[in-house]
């Protein structure tokens, strides 16, 4: 019937983590105090997929108060050439204050590719390469810009039965900084225990994030260390 037929058609996924602050791939601490950070993805079999990101700031001061706060919407593909995935796509990021002026927000267009480069046992090591560019909406800028960023690395999947798993991943970032920051090289390297509650739950429990400047940035970033955990329901 047309349910089954939809069911089938279709993918969701929940999930939700807490942090003890914002840090982002480019080693900024967008936010200093704890967030929660909620996604929900819909993924159709024909590899096309829409995603909400939600953060919000836990420290009291409002669901619209500062730059914890943001809802970024994306919208792509996925797809498989041989053993290579490939994730194509572009999205609105809407940075506090949320629904302000346009001018204020910023549009990310990206491409990655990952492979499973190595399978032994209960071990999965899968190296990617991905592509940022991030630019003002168009008509915004008074000067417009395009900012670049590179991020490339691997992941590493440990399987520890029915139990849980092992996640982690090393990324070594390239980001130019434009428009307010020098270029700089970042590498970044996160790992958690995943737990396997049930077949459509997970709980991820903890994980731990850093961050180090590989080279000068002039800036306020430097070495950071942030924890979470969280949950993940698929439907």
């Amino acid at each position: 019937d047309w349910n089954q037929q939809a069911a089938d058609s279709f993918d969701v996924i929940l999930s939700s983590r807490g942090w003890s602050r914002y840090l982002n791939p480019a080693g900024v601490v967008v936010h200093k105090d704890p967030v929660l950070q909620t996604d929900i993805l819909v993924s159709t079999r024909w590899g096309f997929y829409l995603d909400v990101w939600h953060s919000m700031g836990l420290d009291g001061t409002g669901l619209n108060s500062d730059f914890g706060d943001e809802i970024d919407y994306f919208v792509g593909w996925t797809g498989k050439a041989g053993k290579v995935t490939f994730n194509l796509g572009a999205a609105y990021l809407d940075l506090y204050s949320l629904n302000g002026p346009v001018g204020e927000d910023l549009l990310q267009f990206f491409g990655e590719a990952s492979v499973p480069l190595i399978r032994e046992g209960s071990h999965t090591v899968s190296p990617f390469l991905r592509l940022e560019y991030v630019m003002p909406p168009f008509g915004t800028a008074v000067e417009p810009y395009g900012s670049v960023r590179v991020l490339t690395g691997a992941g590493h999947s440990w399987d520890l039965g029915r139990v849980a798993s092992l996640e982690q991943k090393l990324s070594l970032v390239y980001d130019d900084g434009k428009p307010l920051r020098k270029a700089a090289g970042i590498a970044q390297y996160q790992v958690g225990l995943v737990w396997k509650v049930a077949k459509s739950f997970n709980v991820e429990l903890p994980t731990v994030k850093f961050s180090l400047p590989l080279t000068s940035t002039g800036d306020e970033r430097e070495f950071e260390g942030i924890v979470g955990g969280g949950v993940i329901f698929r439907f």
